[in-house]
């Protein structure tokens, strides 16, 4: 009521007093260092020396997915003349662009400050140099995510400056939002090794013009190596050195990637302590130190592990809403849809994920993301299986190994679903043995941590005679044990429809007909004669 008493008597002033206090209110905000509610309030007044000042002080840091249209909106509407007057704002306008993926209007400001630095004769040449320093950085963002593409404009950055970047700030989010770097900066099969490695040599050129930005990348994507290949301490030790670089730096970015691997961490191992706690110890810093942009991505991470363990009604409600888009930056996109997915299997919505394929694999190879494009290749192939497209789930499957194994990419195979695994198993051109084994662990791990007793399957080949996989004989001695179909797909964390299938097939190889009741007590003598 307050509120609107005061808005009343704002609107009774003459319009050259409103003006006035809102200028006075846009420096306040300014002073407390909200750019975003500065910048509303200079549009308001008109005053675009000092919106353009704010998006400066800024540095990229605020502005989130919901601001792409605003922003577009300042560039075209700023006067022209007062653009070309200020090369340093035109800079922080290309990455704030960027962000939004609208490449166009970038490169229409990069053209804009090309031309200021040529008119501009007061510009001494060391500053010159620097904002063409800043410009070599801004550039390299055409090239993401070819690391030693960048790199090169990162190289001639460290040429030219004489002074850390100011158009990229050590405080705007490094990772544009994404929740995993390795899903960032993995773009060819067969080169991942490769990548780790120019990363950890590229992004001390980086740092060294940006006040330690990114600080701990190269060590989180390490850990996530590691961790894609079942490497778990070495994974863990990389972790550890991630976190130690990205805090004193206030990397919070880093340090949100690293507590997302930190959590599959703990669900391999069993700690349930260990799986939400690292990233709920970010929440307040992210709030204390404004980082509103990184609040979804702590979203994403904890949809993802709500997700993994079979708890999708607790996932953040916004990730499936059909505006969710506008909640992150571009570049995170790719990350939104493939949580998504996974939440939307756990709900069993396999129909929704298989018709989701198209849009998101585009937006995949538009950012050159491999490891999601591999991930939603799973996800759909998971789906389709689910469904009973056995032919397409299995062409999908083959696909994603072809893109995965070269770089001995194994987590993702049984961390989306274990329908996939079963699957792996029939597939006599894929060797999935190292893969069984972790999923093995993987399983334990998550049982541990649900609550659940896991029961270590029995092995199991066809020297038995009877040419069962291993999932079927272990889901043939639960059904023998007087299981339920719904009490094994609890246990194993399957539907019931797989259940089912699974033990329809296992009768067939023991040629088993008959009713069901009978069909299980025969199969329950045979389980036990051989044990």
């Amino acid at each position: 009521m307050l509120r609107d008493v005061v808005r009343i008597h704002f609107r009774a002033l003459p319009k050259a007093e409103q003006q006035e206090m809102l200028s006075r209110i846009g420096q306040w905000q300014m002073e407390q260092r909200d750019f975003i509610a500065a910048t509303d309030t200079f549009y308001k007044v008109g005053d675009w020396e000092q919106l353009l000042e704010a998006i400066v002080q800024d540095q990229s840091k605020s502005f989130g997915g919901e601001h792409g249209e605003i922003l577009v909106k300042w560039c075209v509407e700023c006067p022209e003349e007062l653009l070309l007057r200020r090369p340093d704002a035109l800079l922080v306008l290309m990455l704030n662009l960027y962000s939004y993926y609208n490449i166009p209007e970038m490169m229409r400001i990069y053209g804009l400050f090309q031309q200021s630095i040529e008119q501009n004769r007061e510009i001494t040449v060391q500053e010159r140099n620097n904002l063409l320093g800043e410009a070599e950085i801004m550039l390299s963002f055409l090239k993401f995510n070819d690391i030693s593409a960048m790199s090169v404009h990162h190289r001639r950055a460290c040429e030219l400056l004489s002074r850390p970047s100011y158009s990229m700030g050590n405080e705007s989010p490094w990772t544009f939002g994404c929740p995993s770097i390795l899903m960032t900066y993995h773009r060819t099969a067969g080169k991942m090794d490769l990548e780790t490695e120019q990363m950890r040599e590229c992004i001390p050129y980086y740092s060294r013009v940006t006040q330690d930005h990114g600080k701990g990348a190269d060590h989180v994507m390490e850990a996530e190596v590691f961790l894609m290949r079942g490497e778990t301490v070495s994974a863990e030790i990389s972790y550890h050195k991630a976190v130690e670089a990205a805090s004193s730096k206030g990397q919070f970015s880093i340090l949100i990637a690293a507590a997302f691997l930190a959590a599959k961490l703990a669900i391999v191992d069993g700690r349930e302590d260990g799986v939400f706690a690292p990233l709920d110890a970010l929440l307040l810093p992210l709030r204390e130190n404004r980082q509103y942009t990184l609040l979804p991505t702590l979203d994403l991470c904890c949809g993802w592990l709500y997700a993994l363990l079979g708890r999708p009604q607790e996932a953040p409600a916004w990730i499936l809403e059909e505006d969710a888009d506008s909640s992150v930056l571009s570049p995170a996109l790719p990350m939104l849809q493939i949580t998504a997915n996974q939440i939307l299997l756990a709900q069993g919505a396999y129909s929704q994920v298989a018709a989701r394929w198209s849009r998101i694999h585009d937006l995949c190879g538009q950012f050159h993301y491999l490891l999601c494009d591999i991930y939603l290749q799973l996800q759909t192939s998971a789906a389709l299986l689910r469904l009973g497209r056995r032919e397409e789930g299995e062409a999908l499957l083959k696909r994603a190994a072809k893109a995965a194994l070269p770089d001995q990419i194994y987590f993702p195979f049984f961390e989306v679903d274990d329908v996939l695994i079963t699957c792996l198993e029939e597939q006599k051109d894929i060797d999935s043995t190292k893969i069984r084994k972790l999923a093995e662990r993987f399983r334990q791990g998550r049982s541990k941590v649900c609550g659940l007793s896991y029961e270590q399957p029995q092995k199991t080949d066809s020297q038995q005679g009877w040419g069962l996989s291993r999932r079927e004989m272990e889901i043939a001695k639960l059904a023998a044990a007087k299981m339920t179909n719904q009490e094994i797909a609890a246990r194993l964390f399957l539907s019931e429809r797989t259940v089912k299938n699974h033990l329809n097939r296992v009768y067939d190889k023991l040629s088993i007909t008959g009713a069901e009741r009978n069909k299980r007590a025969r199969m329950a003598d045979v389980i036990k004669i051989s044990t």
